[in-house]
């Protein structure tokens, strides 16, 4: 999934001393291991180390054999249990692609066609802008071009689920024009993953269970929590930093179950997929052989090209000459790599990270999965494989990577430190602490409950967690929480004519207006 933008220019890593599976003697499994990767698994253990990252699992393949298959170090640092290529991680927005494919196989099935208006075949969707709601198809959707860039917090203050969210959809306010530009969403692709609940005669979870897993024999897959949490050989989610921790000391994330149980399944379709090494490998053979695995054809080829042509241009502008023109296809984000046309996507939940990526002239493909959020490690490493098959120059990037990531964690920690000594000097609020509490609403957001108890406010969120209010300046509070989805939300209440707290606006979109919740009487 996952996740902040803020937390994206995270992490500083101080001293943790781990051990590795290569000195303990754990059963590790290294395949047909290419010539040019013989030094791999001595610099992914450095690296590591460097890195402090607690476990990873690695696949490699060229010309659709699998050279490289081997696991690192620990899923369960408490209890020493090593990574094993059938090790499951969460591979967050990676799952994308799966939803892009499982939209590619319904019009193969004659569903619906890529310029269909979704409304022709959903009559009840509903955009915030009438032209965009009239056009919108699922390939709109996949481009990431629907003019809403996030929204992400809507999962963080209302408990809804897939249905739910493609009703109140039409009240999400977009911040840019219909088509007009990229804008990475993972509400969008959680609505595309409706659209499967809706026409492919079941589930998501059990359309890409059937049709995608069982299909390519990837055993140990599934896009359910609930499944994945039955399993016994899990990797368990770690985090490197905290509202209130240092950065750098590497913990288990404790509130990451109870998080992802609020989602309601979601977040399947943009983030919430568990696979292992073992099984990821056979989802780049699938994308390499052209929609076939072995004689059999998944998906068609045309349909397959579709996913794979950049289409949206993604603005920016390089810092050096390295760094070309990047696009996006359908979950996957396209470029040149030293040259070589690339497919790749990242995904982040709080406690896993992965790389998933393939060049389809060169056969190759690599995907990196690791229990650990915040680092660059997966990249760093998919690089280095990247350099070695095609014989290019080798570029070492972690150092620099990781002084860039120190410094931006310190200006970080810097400014959360900072956030209530920078304050101007605090005026009294208007009201005292009980004339704030109430149930307030909005149509998009739903509800949120400020409570007074013990001479102090608190907010509670989905009905589930309760996090401190604290006043920050007039009638702004803010809150206080551990968790970094609910941590230094700024509050601002208003009065009517009648001098009574009766709406709250919150900053919970920053590419649109503070979202406005009317109090319920």
């Amino acid at each position: 999934m996952k996740k902040l933008s803020i937390l994206i220019v995270v992490i500083v890593f101080t001293f943790v001393s781990f051990s590795f599976v290569h000195g303990y003697g754990f059963p590790v499994q290294e395949l047909n291991e290419d010539s040019h990767l013989r030094g791999l698994s001595h610099y992914i253990e450095k690296k590591m180390e460097e890195w402090k990252v607690p476990g990873l699992a690695i696949g490699v393949i060229q010309n659709d054999s699998v050279i490289f298959l081997r696991g690192f170090g620990f899923r369960d640092i408490s209890k020493k249990l090593p990574v094993t290529p059938q090790t499951l991680f969460g591979i967050g927005s990676c799952s994308k692609a799966f939803t892009a494919m499982a939209i590619s196989m319904l019009i193969d099935d004659g569903k619906f066609e890529w310029d269909t208006p979704i409304r022709e075949f959903m009559p009840d969707f509903r955009l915030y802008d009438e032209y965009a709601t009239i056009h919108a198809t699922s390939r709109d959707l996949l481009y990431h071009r629907t003019g809403i860039r996030g929204h992400n917090m809507v999962k963080n203050i209302s408990s809804i689920d897939r249905a739910d969210l493609f009703k109140i959809l039409r009240y999400l306010e977009p911040n840019k024009g219909f088509r007009e530009y990229f804008q990475y969403s993972n509400l969008i692709y959680q609505v595309a993953g409706h659209i499967v609940d809706r026409t492919s005669g079941s589930t998501y979870e059990q359309f890409v269970s059937e049709r995608i897993f069982k299909a390519l024999g990837m055993r140990n897959s599934t896009a359910s929590l609930e499944e994945f949490q039955k399993l016994d050989n899990i990797a368990h989610p770690y985090l490197n930093f905290s509202p209130r921790s240092t950065w750098g000391k590497v913990f288990f994330n404790s509130d990451y179950y109870s998080i992802i149980k609020s989602y309601n399944n979601l977040i399947a379709p943009s983030g919430g997929i568990y696979s292992c090494v073992e099984d990821m490998v056979e989802w780049l053979k699938l994308h390499l052989n052209e929609g076939k695995v072995g004689k059999e054809r998944i998906v068609s080829a045309q349909n397959l090209r579709i996913m794979h042509t950049p289409t949206m241009g993604i603005r920016y502008y390089p810092n050096n000459k390295e760094e070309p023109l990047s696009a996006y296809g359908m979950g996957w984000y396209i470029r040149s790599y030293r040259g070589n046309y690339l497919l790749e996507h990242g995904g982040q939940l709080d406690g896993y990270m992965a790389h998933v990526s393939f060049m389809p002239f060169e056969k190759i493909g690599v995907v990196v999965l690791t229990n650990l959020y915040y680092q660059h490690l997966a990249t760093i490493v998919t690089d280095y494989i990247y350099d070695h098959l095609l014989g290019l120059e080798w570029i070492d990037r972690s150092e620099e990577s990781l002084k860039s990531l120190e410094s931006a964690s310190k200006a970080l920690e810097k400014r959360t430190a900072e956030f209530w000594t920078n304050r101007p000097k605090p005026i009294d609020a208007t009201h005292s602490l009980e004339k704030f509490a109430g149930i307030y609403e909005n149509v998009g957001y739903g509800r949120i409950e400020v409570v007074h108890e013990n001479n102090t406010l608190q907010v509670v969120f989905k009905n589930m967690f309760r996090v401190p209010l604290r006043h920050f300046n007039h009638n702004v509070f803010a809150t206080e929480s551990g968790i970094w989805d609910y941590n230094h939300i700024k509050f601002h209440f208003y009065m009517n004519e009648k001098n009574e707290i009766n709406t709250l606006a919150i900053p919970l979109e920053s590419s649109v207006d503070d979202i406005v919740f009317n109090r319920i009487k």
